[in-house]
């Protein structure tokens, strides 16, 4: 006699994050009700109208599917979500983390992997961004105003189709920003401030800016999570060996 287990039920070992912290959690392969990508989180999010999912099976990091942006369907395949008061980051601690595989298309050139802004990407409408410079290093960071905090360039270029996992974390006033393959990831820069995040009230999306038209990526995401309120050492824990849990 053969015991199912659900795959998505137990996935890696405790990293630290309590469920309850985390916002939103994509693992890019189970759909919702209404045909776009399920938010495992408790929050359910759901995409914003307009949106077609592009899935990839050939280039999973985990599971048997990974998220298409930038290719393929309205608006890109990038999921995309109204602000809410859950995503409100202010001086909370927080982790973002995604797994990410940039194309062709996004090397040599400013590709955004994630963040919250208006149309126009005025850093007093943004919240948190998240993004590869055409140096094809990664950069991240919040905005306090139209000031930048916690903004971090690293060091590691990228290469084309290769997926790394991306981190940025806050704790108090100590910013941190990972980038790795495998094992333990380069620890690509520091910063600190007490300052609080602008509490946004524009779009949030997944690669890209926002509402922002400029420098959208091209090429797949696996694992995006977000934690608002809890904290990892990203260097301890390591690049995830497998997907998030989801409980």
């Amino acid at each position: 006699m053969s015991m199912w287990i659900d795959p998505y039920r137990f996935r890696i070992p405790d990293d630290g994050i309590p469920f309850s912290n985390v916002v939103f959690l994509y693992h890019y392969e189970a759909l919702n009700g209404v045909g776009t990508y399920l938010d495992s989180s408790s929050y359910a999010r759901v995409h914003s109208a307009g949106y077609t999912v592009s899935q990839n099976s050939t280039f999973p990091k985990y599971g048997v599917a990974s998220c298409n942006v930038g290719t393929g369907g309205t608006g890109g395949g990038k999921p995309n979500f109204a602000d809410a008061v859950s995503l409100t980051l202010g001086t909370s601690s927080f982790v973002f983390e995604t797994f990410v595989r940039f194309n062709a298309g996004s090397m040599g050139v400013l590709a955004y992997v994630a963040g919250q802004s208006d149309a126009a990407g005025a850093n007093a409408n943004t919240s948190i961004a998240i993004r590869k410079d055409s140096t094809d290093k990664m950069r991240a960071y919040c905005c306090n105003g139209a000031a930048t905090i916690g903004d971090i360039t690293g060091t590691t270029v990228l290469s084309v189709d290769t997926w790394y996992y991306v981190a940025y974390t806050r704790s108090g006033s100590n910013f941190a920003l990972y980038v790795g393959t495998s094992g333990t990831p380069t620890t690509e820069g520091t910063a600190s401030s007490a300052a609080a995040v602008n509490d946004s009230a524009q779009q949030w999306t997944l690669g890209g800016l926002g509402s922002f038209p400029t420098g959208l990526m091209t090429g797949q995401l696996d694992e995006s999570r977000f934690s608002i309120g809890a904290w990892k050492n990203v260097a301890v824990t390591g690049v995830p060996i497998g997907p998030f849990n989801d409980s």
